[in-house]
């Protein structure tokens, strides 16, 4: 007898730990269940939901998929805190990101092209969704002419690694290329017009920049745009000058994120 009360009461210990275990799923199911909600909502009532995770949790980082990263030190979309005060969310949208992203390329840019032999004959514009980099074509290329020397042409692929390293944690962008020439006519052999030479500058420092770069090779586009689009006077060879010029625009964009269509 004493052995088939202890039998049964084994038994009864054994069963003992279902009731802990559906508790912790149904706790689970419900943590999901909030999460999942959480990730449909605007950022006003996330921020009232972590200040009240702040009560229960204290000062935690945590991360909520499709939210962005909660914790002390951030900030939300619209710059309040909550009521918590130390305890926000931080929402980066794509147009914040476009702006850091373009920022640090417009930096990096500047920081390089300060220790080059182009001294402060470059320029760089940034307009939020745009950064343009003017090199002039006389410190890259021979007059007359549209092959690069080998010191310009580690220029070229050094301003193609500045921008693949901005981009790789950041938005896709695209890399124009674009020629541009003074209005002094050319005719010669190899280049019919000022249009040939300023398309055949713009695709040969293109070449240069894809040579070996790790950035998505459909980005890339060149133009020619001939004494077209000058940005001085062309009667003054300090304007000529100044028109005599390649410039590197690179956007905010998505092609360079899309994928070739495969042929079935």
């Amino acid at each position: 007898m004493s052995k088939g009360k202890n039998h049964h009461h084994e038994e009864e210990m054994g069963e003992a730990w279902l009731l802990p275990y559906s508790d912790l799923m149904t706790l689970l199911l419900a943590v999901f269940i909030v999460l999942f909600a959480v990730t449909q909502q605007g950022p006003k009532k996330v921020d009232s939901l972590s200040n009240s995770f702040e009560n229960i949790l204290g000062q935690s980082f945590f991360y909520i998929p499709g939210v962005g990263l909660t914790g002390p030190g951030t900030s939300t979309s619209d710059g309040s805190s909550g009521s918590g005060g130390n305890f926000k969310t931080y929402y980066a949208s794509e147009e914040e990101q476009k702006s850091e992203q373009m920022l640090n390329l417009e930096n990096s840019l500047k920081d390089y092209f300060t220790n080059t032999q182009l001294g402060e004959t470059y320029e760089i514009t940034n307009t939020g969704y745009e950064v343009v980099l003017a090199l002039p074509s006389d410190i890259l290329f021979p007059l007359g002419s549209a092959v690069l020397t080998p010191s310009q042409k580690e220029i070229a692929k050094e301003v193609s690694k500045i921008i693949y390293e901005t981009q790789k944690e950041g938005l896709p962008v695209e890399i124009r290329v674009s020629g541009y020439t003074d209005n002094l006519p050319i005719h010669t052999r190899q280049y019919e017009s000022n249009w040939h030479l300023s398309l055949s500058r713009a695709v040969s420092f293109m070449s240069a920049m894809r040579e070996g770069s790790d950035l998505d090779q459909r980005s890339f586009s060149a133009i020619g745009h001939g004494e077209l689009d000058p940005i001085a006077d062309n009667l003054t060879e300090e304007g000529r000058q100044k028109n005599r010029r390649v410039e590197v625009s690179v956007i905010y964009g998505s092609k360079a994120d899309t994928k070739p269509e495969k042929n079935e």
